[in-house]
Order: structure tokens, then C-alpha cells, then sequence
């Protein structure tokens, strides 16, 4: 009997040269990985390690010196930091630091928990708070509070000319007396401004302005000329009280409306802006909006301007270019970001999109387009990168540039997302985002359009950007109050320096490496589409630096467990060629893992070509 010729196994070769990046998916394409960790996307389109951090250290010269962590420790948790004039620059709970050094006559309310530090021009504005802080060569020059309140006690006001030298009337009224004889005294008070006239030959004739001098030895703490003050005198308002001039221990007042001299009593002076959600700099004005109370107890839903090149002015309506600007919407929903982009001002919304355009208040406009905005709680993650804002929605991360909104992160889920912290840096998009207990940095890369997963990111409290690189400025630890400063990109860092101020000459400074970096890649399931190929072995292409080291495991089928395949803990310089056996399977899964600097540069597969028995597992 004779038996027919059975053909021999065949053999085939596949090839994965092109690495995809982050995909948590069902399905994860070929190239992809569905779990990662410390992966770049800087040798795309081959897989590298991201750049290795670095921390700033400090010492002191001299033999025997030793070499110190900059570590911050405030007098309390930090509720804002960033740059201002080429200086890191915070604020704890209840101070605000500029150069190291605590900035006098500026305290901070302590109800609030979080404050944007918004530089403006060599000067910076805190706010909520209303902090304007203005600078000079060696520190801060003067303090302006856009906000504040105070009582005086035991106050007095009294007319004066401009000298202070008090003046008397027979008259206070908006029109002349009549009968008057001659040298009769009378206080025009038509105008804002207060003017003295005096009869004289049947005509009036000026004589001087008049001011209303309110006398106390802390009148003048917090006020600013061109102030307008809200008044409460002895349980009477006078409200929009301008200041004129300002001295020690007095105020001289374009008073109108007070009509009388009062002495020795209670005086609560006050000065208001708007209760700011969000707010930034554009145009020599700071911007910003609110939903719901306002400063007066009444529920808003409005975009603010302070006065052009003064943010602590938020109520100068005299209808002239410099002017502040207030508008309400007609759009439901609290705000929850805001960027500039394109020359406009952009407010967000969870479902809404708002654009501020204009020069002057005469010319503002304000158009809404509903659309996808930041989601709620997390306006940090709006940055500006390639002049479109990227930003996190209720669909995931999503890029605005103008026209309607797009979503970029289809790869993975972003709705367990919490205690977000983005920065634009060198065309990435770096988002530090908590999920499932564990805070990592997800990088977009606008070059090749893929995300990777970094670090955990040290637990980065604030993005700092800074001598051609970003600091990550970081709590030591959850419940302590100590941040120290690790570089995100160290190979674009400009030479260690003196972050808070000039250098003095004493102190010396360097980067070091954190920690050797360890690296992880997980791939989504291969070959389960394949037909009745099994897998057969694997050849990885690799190349390590001195010190790296490298380990491949394989997951067949369903099964939970990784095999290790290989592991290469000393390599010589360059890349080369790592071919593995493996077992039988038609399905699988590849791990890679190890430390220090790797790039791979192709995963072979070849596999055998076998029968296929319907019900059965090969």
C-alpha cells in the first residue's frame, strides 16, 4: 500500500520595525504596546527610552563642601509657582516669595488653596488674591492690592486743597447759589472733580480743587492712586470714591458723593474685583470669568478685563480705550479653562467654547460655539502647543485650533483621570494625570501623532518652564512640605544656575541623574488572526549603552504566564541581534523590560505554517 507524500512545514518571516506607541485598546495594532512605562517616541520610528531626569543640587565652595538637594520647605504647602523675570517665583498658603526672599505688605488670603502667579511684563499679578507685585533690578519696588479691607478706627476727614491746608465754603451744591454776594465761597461739586469758586466783580472764579482728607494712621496700607474705594462711614456707604494722592497716614479723595465732615468714627474702606475661576494675561490686561457669587453676593456668569496696563483697576468705566470691560452670558454651566491662542482669548466650558476678540472695550466681542471644553476640575491641563490649545474633555484629550474641537487620545480612556498637570514643551504635550491610584505623564508627540507613557512623575506639582527646559517642582512626599527641582528634558537644560536670584559666588550648583531608569513594553495579543501559523522564535534587534540591560518574555494563548526568553545584563556598545526559541503557540504576548539606555530596533517572528483540525487548540 502505497501512502501520498506529505509536503514539508513551511516556513515564513515577519517583521516589526515600526513602534506605535501607548494603545490601551481591545484590539492593539501590530507595533503598539498596551502597557508601558519610561518609553519615547524620540527615535520614531524605533522604541527608545525617554530622556533620563535630573535632579538640581547645590553646595557651597571650598574644600570638603558638600553637594545638597535644592529642597524647598515653606512655611506651608505651595499654592502657586512659576517664572517671573528668569526666577522661580511662589507662594505658600499665606506669602509670596519673589527671589527667595518673602515679599512684604502682601499678604495672601488663606482660604484659598490654589493661585495662579501671571507675570506682567518685569512685574507679576497673583490671583485670587489681587496681589500686584512690581519690580525692580534687586527685588520688589512696590506692592498694589487690587482687593482689600480694612477698618479704621478712629478716623477723620476734613477739606483741603491740594496742599492739605484746609478750606471752608458757605456752599456745597451742583449749581451756583443765588443772590451771592460779593466773595462768597461756593463748593461746585457738578463735576467728579470739586472745585472752589469764589465770587468775584459778578462773576465766579476758581479758586482751588477740594478733596475730602480721610486722616488715619492706616489709611493709606493697601490703597492706590486711582483707586476707587467703597466707604462704610459710621453704617453709611459712599461708594466709588476716587483717590488722588496718597501720603502717609492720609488719603486725599475726589469725595463725591460725601457731602460732610466727619470725625472720629469707625471707617471700613474697601476695595473689590471680580471673584476670578480663571484667569491670564492678553493684551496688557488681565482677563478672567466667574460663575456664580460674585464679590457683592450676587450670582454672575461673566468674562472680566481689568484696565489696560493696570491689573488692580476692574471698575475704571470713564468710555475711553483704556477702560476696564465686563460682559454676561447667556451660556449655562460653570468655567472650567482658559488659553490664548490665534490672538484671541478662549474661555471653556464643559460644553462650551467661548471667544474674546478686540483691542479696545469699544470693539471687544464675544462669540460662543457650543463644542467640546475642559472638562470640569481639570483646567490645568490647558496649554497652548503649535498655536492650537490642548486641553482634557469629557471625551479625552482633545485639541482646540479654531474651528471645532478634535479628540487625540482614541488610544486609551481618560475617564478615570484626576489630579491633572500639563505643560507644552518642545512639540510634546506632557499631561500628569492620576489613574487608579497611580500618577504618571502621558506624552503626545505632535511630530509623529503617538502617545507614551514616562514616569510616575515624582508626584510634579507644578510645571515650571525655565532656562530652555521645564522643571518639575516636586513634593518630596504627600503629607510633607518639601518640593525639590528634577529637570523633565536635561539635555536642553542651559548650565546649572541660581533659580532664586543672581548668583553671590558662594554656592555652586550641578544636575545628576535621579535614578537609573527603568523601562517596560507590553504588547497587545499577536497572531490570533494569523490563520494556522504557530509561532516558532523571535529575533530582537537591540542596542544598549553601558550599564543597560535588557529581558524579552513571552505569553502564550490565554495563559496568565510570562516566560522569560532572554536576558542580556552587559552588552558591548551597538546594536545587535538577540534570536530566541519559543514555545508552540498560534497566539501571544511579549514583554519587554530592563534599565538604563535602549533603543530597539526590530522584532522578528517566524513562523510555521501548520493544518488546522476545527475544535482543537494547536
Amino acid at each position: 500500500m502505497k501512502y501520498p507524500f506529505l509536503n514539508g512545514l513551511t516556513r515564513s518571516k515577519g517583521l516589526i520595525n515600526t513602534f506605535y506607541g501607548y494603545e490601551d485598546l481591545q484590539k492593539v495594532r501590530t507595533g503598539a504596546f498596551s502597557s508601558m512605562l519610561n518609553l519615547s517616541s524620540d527615535k520614531f520610528p524605533l522604541l527608545s527610552v525617554r530622556s533620563p531626569r535630573k535632579k538640581y543640587f547645590l553646595g557651597h565652595k571650598g574644600t570638603g563642601s558638600r553637594i545638597y538637594e535644592l529642597n524647598l520647605n515653606p512655611d506651608s504647602p505651595l499654592t502657586a509657582a512659576g517664572a517671573v523675570n528668569n526666577t522661580v517665583t511662589f507662594c505658600s498658603e499665606s506669602d509670596i516669595y519673589y527671589k527667595g526672599v518673602k515679599v512684604a505688605g502682601a499678604p495672601l488670603l488663606s482660604s484659598y488653596k490654589t493661585r495662579k502667579i501671571i507675570p506682567f511684563g518685569k512685574n507679576f499679578f497673583v490671583v485670587p488674591d489681587g496681589r500686584y507685585i512690581i519690580t525692580d533690578g534687586d527685588g520688589v519696588s512696590e506692592v498694589k492690592h487690587a482687593a482689600f479691607q480694612h477698618v479704621l478706627i478712629g478716623a477723620r476727614f476734613d477739606y483741603v486743597d491740594e496742599k492739605r491746608t484746609g478750606v471752608s465754603f458757605r456752599l456745597m451744591s451742583p449749581t451756583e447759589p443765588e443772590d451771592a454776594g460779593e466773595g462768597y465761597l461756593w463748593l461746585d461739586v457738578s463735576e467728579e472733580r470739586f472745585i472752589l469758586k469764589k465770587r468775584t466783580d459778578g462773576s465766579w472764579t476758581e479758586v482751588c480743587e477740594v478733596f475730602v482728607m480721610l486722616s488715619h494712621e492706616g489709611a493709606n496700607a493697601y490703597a492706590a492712586v486711582g483707586d476707587k474705594l467703597n466707604l462704610t462711614v459710621s453704617g453709611v456707604p459712599y461708594n466709588g470714591v476716587k483717590v488722588a494722592k496718597k501720603g502717609t497716614g492720609y488719603l486725599l479723595l475726589n469725595a463725591r458723593p460725601i457731602y460732610e465732615v466727619i470725625t472720629d468714627h469707625i471707617v471700613i474702606v474697601k476695595k473689590v474685583m471680580p471673584v476670578l475661576d480663571f484667569a491670564l494675561e492678553h493684551g496688557n490686561r488681565i482677563w478672567g470669568c466667574r460663575f456664580g457669587e460674585n464679590e457683592n453676593g450676587e450670582f454672575v456668569n461673566e468674562i472680566y478685563s481689568s484696565a489696560l496696563g493696570d491689573p488692580t483697576l476692574w471698575d475704571k468705566y470713564d468710555g475711553i480705550s483704556t477702560d476696564s470691560y465686563t460682559v454676561s452670558l447667556g451660556c449655562p454651566g460653570e468655567f472650567t479653562g482658559a488659553a490664548v491662542t490665534g490672538g484671541d482669548l478662549i474661555f471653556f466650558k464643559e460644553n462650551y467654547i467661548i471667544r474674546v476678540s478686540g483691542y479696545t472695550p469699544q470693539d471687544f466681542t464675544v462669540s460662543v460655539t457650543p463644542g467640546r471644553g475642559v472638562k470640569k476640575g481639570h483646567g490645568d491641563s490647558c496649554v497652548v502647543l503649535n498655536e492650537k490649545i490642548f486641553y482634557l474633555s469629557s471625551a479625552g484629550v482633545t485639541v482646540y485650533d479654531g474651528a471645532l474641537p478634535y479628540v487625540i487620545s482614541e488610544e486609551f480612556s481618560t475617564h478615570l483621570f484626576s489630579d491633572t498637570l500639563a505643560v507644552s514643551f518642545n512639540g510634546k504635550y506632557y499631561l500628569a494625570a492620576k489613574k487608579d491610584g497611580i500618577r504618571r505623564i502621558y506624552v503626545y508627540d505632535t511630530e509623529t501623532g503617538l502617545w507614551h507613557i514616562e514616569d510616575d512623575d515624582f508626584n510634579v506639582r507644578f510645571f515650571i518652564p525655565l532656562d530652555g527646559t521645564v522643571f518639575m517642582m516636586c513634593r518630596i512626599n504627600p503629607g510633607g512640605n518639601v518640593y525639590n527641582f528634577i529637570l523633565l528634558e536635561p539635555d536642553c537644560a542651559d548650565e546649572p544656575r541660581n533659580l532664586f536670584g543672581e548668583d553671590d559666588g558662594e554656592l555652586v550648583f550641578r544636575f545628576d541623574d535621579v535614578d537609573p531608569v527603568l523601562w517596560y513594553a507590553e504588547t497587545g495579543e499577536l497572531g490570533a488572526d494569523s490563520g494556522t501559523g504557530i509561532i516558532r522564535s523571535l529575533i530582537f534587534r537591540v542596542e544598549l549603552q553601558d550599564g543597560a540591560r535588557f529581558k524579552a518574555e513571552l505569553r502564550c494563548g490565554n495563559s496568565k504566564k510570562y516566560i522569560k526568553l532572554c536576558e542580556i545584563k552587559k552588552a558591548k556598545n551597538g546594536a545587535f541581534s538577540v534570536p530566541v526559541n519559543t514555545p508552540r503557540c498560534s497566539s501571544f504576548s511579549i514583554r519587554l523590560s530592563g534599565e538604563g539606555d535602549f533603543t530597539l530596533y526590530s522584532i522578528g517572528v517566524i513562523r510555521e505554517k501548520t493544518g488546522e483540525v476545527n475544535g482543537f487548540d494547536i
